[in-house]
């Protein structure tokens, strides 16, 4: 009898600390400045469809925004449990909606290739197309779509997307090989564990030609930048987080491995002209980047065992630590010297928004958010911040309700 009301009373207490913790939240995002002291005017769209559990769009280096028109946006949604993983047999569907008449345009697809951190990679193009992952079941294969806003005409491509340039051209990885090392960001439709080295790639499709050009494996650059390679584990091998320079003739990468039980981190540029890839930095830790330009790139990271963010000189190699003193996040730019970004939990499960100018190092506390420790891992919910092309408003993913909800904050 004792252990059942032990058992009811620490539910209940938990019930309550958890209404706390939501109620501190909301207060929060409804009373939160910004750092020149006006109301960021909280949350404008809370994306929550009576048909669907979840709404979400996915990872920070892509918008949700269409190019055009800050209006009209694309996001994922489903009726999968928050706090489970993917489940290969249930869909998500890719929806284009106008959130100023608060209105679905169109239902696109529902694809069974999809993860909690990045979705189906759905994005823009250009103004007109979107872009999006799903699993072929005829040919046992991970393809993309090209979707047409205009004419509603879809474009079956025989490569899943990674990263894009506009509507020019698409890179391509190994989802498989991804899901065996990362299945956060993998789908797990096609499993196969013994990929040999050549299947870990970076492919180019040219969406004009239709050609297709492998531009690397992770065997050419086992064989060129790693001397011990019997001391690597070959089954923690991955190529990832593709990002594509504004002028569309250069993209970073990271090879990450695991060498004497420790996890490696090498990160690269590939020059599309020259078609050859360089080593930016090694053996340091490199998490989250964006460019800043064409030469130039903002990144968070831990360079002699100093985590902060860092601006490296792609040209040069040259990095200077910003000294902000701030933890990992996903950064987007909002001006040349400001970016926003984000935080993992903190002890009270607060995830944070930041604002930050790294050239006066004033940084604001724009937001929080509560994420229940049932989400981890596979499961979890990053802000993945983004800014609308004209700069009004910022997207975020959030998880303080018990289910994901697309959040736009007006800024």
């Amino acid at each position: 009898m004792f252990k059942i009301l032990k058992f009811y009373l620490v539910k209940y207490c938990y019930n309550w600390v958890l209404c706390i913790l939501k109620l501190k939240n909301y207060m929060i995002v409804l009373f939160c400045k910004k750092s020149d002291g006006s109301n960021i005017k909280s949350i404008i769209l809370n994306i929550d469809l009576t048909e669907y559990l979840n709404t979400f769009f996915g990872y920070f280096d892509k918008s949700p925004f269409n190019p055009q028109n800050s209006n009209i946006i694309t996001f994922h949604a489903n009726n999968a449990k928050s706090c489970r993983k993917p489940n290969p047999n249930i869909s998500t569907d890719i929806i284009i909606f106008d959130f100023k008449k608060d209105k679905i345009i169109k239902i696109v697809d529902s694809v069974y290739s999809w993860n909690w951190q990045q979705g189906a990679r759905l994005h823009w193009l250009d103004e007109d197309n979107l872009i999006y992952n799903f699993y072929d079941k005829q040919s046992d294969s991970y393809q993309s779509k090209m979707y047409s806003l205009s004419t509603g005409n879809k474009r079956t491509i025989k490569l899943p997307v990674q990263e894009s340039y506009k509507n020019k051209y698409i890179l391509s990885i190994s989802y498989e090989s991804l899901y065996q090392t990362r299945p956060d960001y993998g789908y797990s439709n096609k499993i196969r564990k013994n990929l040999n080295l050549k299947e870990i790639f970076i492919k180019k499709y040219d969406l004009t030609t239709n050609k297709i050009e492998e531009l690397i494996n992770a065997e050419i650059l086992l064989n060129k930048y790693i001397q011990h390679q019997d001391k690597v584990d070959l089954k923690s091998i991955r190529i990832n987080h593709l990002l594509i320079s504004p002028d569309g003739n250069k993209c970073l990468f990271l090879f990450r491995f695991v060498e004497k039980y420790k996890l490696q981190h090498l990160f690269f540029l590939y020059d599309f002209r020259s078609k050859e890839e360089k080593i930016l930095i090694d053996h340091n830790m490199v998490s989250h980047y964006f460019w800043l330009n064409n030469k130039n790139v903002l990144f968070w990271g831990e360079i002699d065992n100093v985590g902060d963010y860092y601006i490296l000189n792609s040209d040069t190699l040259q990095k200077k630590c910003l000294g902000l003193n701030l933890s990992d996040g996903h950064p987007t730019m909002l001006n040349p010297t400001t970016f926003i970004t984000d935080t993992y939990p903190d002890k009270s499960r607060m995830r944070s928004l930041m604002k930050v100018n790294f050239s006066n190092k004033k940084i604001k506390k724009l937001a929080a958010f509560y994420e229940s420790p049932r989400f981890i891992g596979e499961t979890r919910c990053d802000l993945h911040p983004n800014i609308s092309p004209d700069g009004k408003y910022i997207h975020i993913d959030t998880i303080y309700t018990g289910k994901r909800l697309l959040h736009l904050l007006e800024i």
